[in-house]
């Protein structure tokens, strides 16, 4: 079911995704903390973890699990960290339930203080819909290989 003003479940954001089941999607980060930053989110609507079925939520996590190698393969890393912030007094700044698949390399970030800077999106330089566009076509030609 699609929410009005939820950019997640606006109908183009399946224009950004790379990779999707009959569930969920992974699509790129608009402001990525680093380069490779995804979301995995449920193609339904959902805002609060404990409202996924068990086959949704093994779904999302099943999308997680098959992305982010693709990701460190990608961007060369070597690790990756997972978030999710779970309400506005977590940080949540989209009323959609999302992951953030974060691939890292030592180093990549000053003061490794990756999690404040996930919190703050505002702060992180947006992407145009052409940076965007290449990194989707990027990575759809490598999760379909």
């Amino acid at each position: 079911m699609q929410h009005q003003a939820c950019p997640f479940c606006d109908p183009s954001i399946a224009a950004v995704a790379y990779a999707e089941t009959e569930d969920s999607r992974a699509i790129y980060n608009r402001a990525p903390l680093v380069p490779g930053h995804s979301l995995v989110i449920p193609k339904r609507h959902i805002t609060r973890l404990q409202d996924l079925g068990l086959g949704e939520l093994a779904g999302l996590f099943s999308m997680v699990q098959r992305i982010s190698p693709l990701l460190l393969a990608a961007y060369g890393c070597d690790g990756c960290d997972l978030s999710m912030q779970l309400g506005e007094s977590a940080g949540q700044t989209v009323a959609h339930l999302h992951v953030h698949v974060v691939p890292r390399r030592l180093g990549d970030l000053p003061h490794d203080d990756w999690h404040a800077q996930l919190l703050d999106s505002a702060l992180r330089p947006r992407l145009s819909a052409d940076q965007i566009a290449q990194e989707v076509i990027r990575l759809r030609n490598l999760h379909q290989s």
